[in-house]
């Protein structure tokens, strides 16, 4: 190295070594590990989040189901035996959230649309014209 060099900083530092040796890598394995661990942490407290919003729909399924069962009793006829099936449907889904967490659903959720791919699109767009009509 020159002295102009070593005087002006360039292609190295007074002391001999090069720029790059002055800073730690900033991918070395200690960040990864300290990324990593976040990304984990992160990751659990989503799955609580989710897993407690989980219980929530849950328990709205069952209240719902409990509501329109009352109501299907009074309507009785054939409004009162549509509506029965609706509530029978809405304790099964209940149940069913009870009884498994987010990363369940979801595995059941992957397996229905490989199985079912044209009953899961159109269950897809129906689910967005009904919520569609619901924020409107």
């Amino acid at each position: 190295m020159t002295e102009r060099e070593m005087s002006y900083g360039t292609g190295g530092t007074r002391s001999g070594r090069s720029r790059s040796e002055d800073y730690s890598d900033p991918f070395d394995t200690q960040y990864g590990e300290k990324a990593q661990t976040k990304a984990s942490e992160y990751g659990e407290k989503a799955q609580t989040k989710a897993d407690q919003g989980l219980d929530k729909a849950a328990t709205a399924a069952d209240k719902a189901a409990s509501q329109l069962r009352e109501k299907a009793m009074q309507q009785g006829g054939k409004t009162g035996e549509i509506g029965t099936k609706v509530a029978d449907k809405l304790e099964t889904t209940s149940d069913y959230l009870q009884q498994h967490d987010t990363t369940e659903i979801l595995d059941d959720i992957e397996k229905f649309v490989r199985d079912h791919p044209l009953q899961a699109v159109g269950a897809a767009a129906f689910g967005g014209f009904v919520l569609a009509r619901i924020i409107r």
